[in-house]
């Protein structure tokens, strides 16, 4: 039983299969109680943090965002990506407890630097399903934010098309709209890939639709993609939403996504996530530039 599972929690993530057969050298061991209590630690103890990866205008290579990406740093195993440790803390059910700590460094982040005269623009926080299908969770969140009321207009809710089929589609509905009545912007993120239809654009009202970095590496190579790409932002533009392109990592890239109205980006060309020090920098760096260029 528990390995059949680990083949369904597979099978569930990597909608591009139809079957996961359980391999004992594919499948990493099961997390324990011990590691729970280890990742417990180490929000308290700060060592799992965001880091911010630009998100720019293509026009003029400026940043107006960022989003936030969770990196743990390790005591004995140096800087961990998310794959290190994002699979454990959905197997041992803590992503609300993820969520919280990740969004009070994110807010406490954006106040520091708004307090320094800082424009960080919108900040992204990823919300996985589970947050938005309770009241209890939506009402954390609603806690959380009254505490930091400089950062909560900085603050962008991306959620996955995971929440077109979950069970509690009318509470989600409802916490969608209740974060948008609070000034709270909402992005789609990994749109074009999943479970997302015009049904639902119509259904979940969002300010925000993120290109997958999929269609983003074939843009240049197939025309099928480009068509698609072309289409995704005619979509946004007549639902009244922006658009950025995820995976941005060559100039080619860029510059067709210039060539179909695109103004928005996010990739690797632009910037990796980075620490706060380092987003203070590139924002110190551009505000110097913005100052110039209104002289």
């Amino acid at each position: 039983c528990s390995t059949a599972d680990q083949a369904m929690y597979r099978a569930k993530v990597n909608t591009g299969r139809k079957i996961f057969l359980y391999r004992a050298e594919a499948f990493p061991p099961r997390p324990t109680l011990e590691d729970r209590e280890t990742l417990i630690a180490a929000f308290k103890a700060g060592q799992i943090r965001p880091h911010y990866q630009p998100k720019v205008d293509t026009n003029t290579g400026l940043t107006f965002g960022f989003e936030a990406l969770a990196r743990w740093e390790h005591p004995e195993r140096g800087l961990l990506p998310p794959s290190e440790f994002i699979p454990q803390i959905n197997q041992l059910g803590l992503q609300a407890d993820f969520l919280m700590h990740m969004t009070r460094a994110v807010l406490d982040d954006t106040a520091r630097l708004v307090a320094e005269g800082l424009d960080p623009g919108q900040v992204s926080v990823n919300v996985p399903e589970v947050t938005l299908a309770t009241l209890s969770g939506r009402s954390e969140l609603d806690r959380l934010l009254s505490a930091f009321p400089s950062s909560r207009p900085h603050l962008t809710l991306e959620i996955t098309e995971d929440v077109f089929i979950a069970r509690s589609a009318d509470i989600i509905r409802d916490s969608i709209d209740h974060f948008r009545r609070k000034g709270l912007r909402v992005a789609l993120d990994d749109f074009g890939t999943g479970f997302a239809s015009f049904q639902h654009l119509g259904q979940l009202k969002f300010d925000e639709l993120k290109i997958d970095p999929s269609f983003i590496a074939d843009i240049c190579t197939n025309r099928t993609t480009e068509v698609l790409v072309g289409g995704f932002l005619r979509i946004a533009e007549g639902l009244g939403v922006s658009v950025i392109a995820e995976g941005v990592e060559r100039s080619d890239q860029l510059e067709k996504l210039r060539q179909h109205g695109c103004t928005r980006a996010q990739g690797f060309l632009f910037g990796q996530a980075m620490p706060l020090t380092e987003t203070r920098i590139r924002l110190y760096a551009e505000q110097g530039l913005r100052a110039v260029a209104a002289r």
